[in-house]
């Protein structure tokens, strides 16, 4: 579809009204908004949010980086990690695997305060072993790219577990969200 070059009114702007026939490609770019109602101060103040997803990753006895997030801050704030997935493994009876992960803003270095551990214990019969974990981490950032790592590693034992399913969502937060007009 062809791509008009109207102003937005503040009415459309403020309830939302837009449409995909106002808006072909379903995104504003600075050149529709002629009247500059929404300031780079304003845009500065909004929350922003990046998503990975990883499906399947062995963890061996070496640490490695399973998946990492990467987002921009535009000004001073936080960032909120939230990493979420299953550790699984095939079970051999009478074996133990044990197996970390960690968020971690290097790709080379445990964090261990934002951790989750896998332990499957020599007592657990043959058979697959799925565990369900999650990390959040909270960060002071100021601006620019901000990555994170997940990392991980097989601590112990003779099967080589796997990391599943891996959702990592970083969110930006600014310490504050601008003028408020009464």
């Amino acid at each position: 579809s062809a791509h008009h070059n109207k102003t937005l009114s503040a009415d459309e702007l403020v309830t939302g009204t837009l449409s995909e026939a106002r808006l072909p490609q379903k995104a504003i770019d600075s050149t529709e908004i002629e009247d500059a109602s929404i300031t780079d101060k304003q845009i500065e103040n909004e929350p922003g949010i990046a998503h990975s997803f990883t499906s399947l990753t062995p963890l061996g006895d070496q640490l490695r980086v399973v998946d990492s997030s990467m987002i921009y801050a535009p000004t001073f704030g936080y960032i909120y990690i939230i990493v979420s997935g299953y550790f699984y493994v095939y079970q051999v009876a009478g074996g133990q695997v044990s197996a970390l992960l960690t968020v971690s803003s290097s790709r080379t270095t445990h964090e261990y305060e934002y951790a989750a551990r896998f332990d499957v214990y020599p007592g657990a019969p043959e058979g697959h072993t799925t565990e369900s974990f999650a990390i959040q981490r909270v960060e002071t950032v100021t601006k620019g790219t901000v990555k994170f790592f997940l990392l991980g590693e097989r601590l112990s034992g003779p099967e080589f577990p796997n990391v599943q399913d891996v959702q990592i969502n970083t969110m930006f937060f600014p310490t504050s969200y601008g003028e408020i007009d009464a």
